[in-house]
């Protein structure tokens, strides 16, 4: 089942199995982040309530989102922005239960920056990212991105975490291997062109590690010091020309603080930079354990925090 995903306006309006037409990321603090997409293994939420009048396609995705919102409890919204740990299921890093009252379907997300992961068989072990993007070969990435999207797919899978698209400045870095290279602009293009193939396949792409997230050592407590114009001319290019060019579904926040403050939880990177200059409109979830806050975080812009609801959970569901 292939369907073509190279604009926000296709997400919403895939044809298929058509419960999966939303996701959706609210709270009375976190603002909504809408997205879209089917997956096999959902169809049989599909048919439930199709009298429901956010499951009518002749809506737009907004209004469809805002009558689904309305219909929807604080303590619903609450378990839609974030995850659950342990995962009830295997194969899937992480997993968001299901709402079968407003037939709103499970989020599965899985590891894939060099091929499907979470002990998944049957699968392709694809080269390393750096690798491939070595051919400087945007063909052949996109490509790798359709392999990457296809198996995610049919494992089910509707956020395949990948790509990774950090700069490296590090060479010891010990996430070298999934990123591209050093060059902003390349690594720009490269993730365009990957990004593109794995949403083409139905999975929803997941750039990553953002920002500056560049050594593996202490990376729960380092601190990058970046001068704006090094942020803008270095960092910040290749997940500009994710969303702008790759129109990528979601974006991680990454563990490292930039400035002074943790990136999960900075206004200046999600809200100001992300969402209001490049204009990104799905959603920002933090790495595994990157949240630091609930508060904070919330009005910096994050809007999942994943595996567990330490932070936007019941915690969340107090400060509001």
């Amino acid at each position: 089942m292939k369907n073509p995903a190279v604009s926000r306006s296709k997400f919403f309006n895939r044809s298929g199995y058509s419960i999966y037409a939303f996701y959706i990321i609210a709270s009375a603090i976190v603002l909504t982040a809408i997205f879209a997409g089917t997956s096999p293994i959902l169809a049989a939420h599909s048919t439930s309530k199709l009298s429901e009048p956010w499951m009518k396609k002749s809506l737009t995705p907004e209004q469809r989102a805002n009558l689904l919102l309305h219909a929807m409890t604080l303590d619903e919204k609450i378990a839609m922005v974030h995850g659950v740990d342990p995962r009830p299921i295997k194969g899937y890093v992480g997993y968001v239960p299901p709402n079968p009252r407003l037939s709103i379907p499970a989020l599965r997300l899985a590891d894939g920056r060099a091929g499907v992961g979470n002990d998944a068989k049957n699968v392709t072990l694809l080269p390393a990212p750096i690798a491939v993007a070595a051919s400087w070969d945007t063909a052949l990435i996109h490509k790798y991105g359709q392999v990457l999207g296809k198996e995610e797919w049919e494992k089910g899978t509707n956020v395949a975490l990948a790509p990774s698209i950090d700069v490296v400045r590090v060479p010891e870095w010990g996430r070298t291997f999934e990123s591209y290279g050093e060059d902003p602009y390349f690594n720009g293009q490269m993730a365009i062109s990957e990004i593109q193939g794995i949403q083409s396949q139905g999975p929803i792409a997941n750039a990553n590690m953002y920002l500056t997230m560049n050594q593996e050592d202490n990376r729960f407590k380092e601190n990058s010091v970046v001068d704006v114009r090094t942020l803008h001319e270095i960092y910040l290019p290749p997940f500009e020309a994710a969303v702008l060019q790759g129109h990528v579904g979601t974006v991680m926040c990454a563990y490292v603080k930039t400035n002074g403050i943790y990136s999960c939880e900075s206004q200046y990177l999600l809200n100001n930079l992300l969402k209001r200059q490049l204009g990104f409109s799905g959603w920002i979830m933090s790495d595994w354990d990157a949240t630091q806050s609930t508060v904070a975080s919330a009005k910096g812009g994050l809007d999942q925090q994943m595996p567990d609801g330490a932070f936007y959970g019941q915690p969340l569901k107090t400060a509001v």
